[in-house]
């Protein structure tokens, strides 16, 4: 019996830490969204394109990060999208009433 409680619990058990953000980046010639989420074994990263989200599975998702290489990355925290030699853009998130906040 408690072996059948166990994996009955387990059916419904979601990650207490699962999150996921969501930033609209503006700047550097690109207008693009962007999503962060957190999962039970791996965070991904996907971006908005032509109203879907597309996951990038060759980009290292990390510490609320979506590293593409050593110059090209955007930071959720930071609210940050870095593009090499192209310079750095300010990107705004999603308050309660659905409006960017920069």
């Amino acid at each position: 019996m408690t072996r059948l409680a166990i994996i009955f619990s387990l059916l419904f058990v979601t990650p207490a830490n699962a999150e996921t953000f969501i930033m609209e980046c503006r700047g550097l010639g690109i207008e693009e969204i962007w999503k962060y989420e957190e999962g039970f074994f791996s965070d991904t990263c996907y971006e908005r394109v032509k109203g879907k989200w597309r996951e990038h599975s060759s980009v290292k998702a990390v510490n609320q990060s979506c590293i593409f290489n050593d110059k090209w990355y955007i930071d959720f925290v930071s609210k940050e999208y870095a593009r090499g030699a192209h310079g750095t853009a300010r990107c705004a998130t999603q308050d309660s009433s659905g409006r960017w906040v920069r």
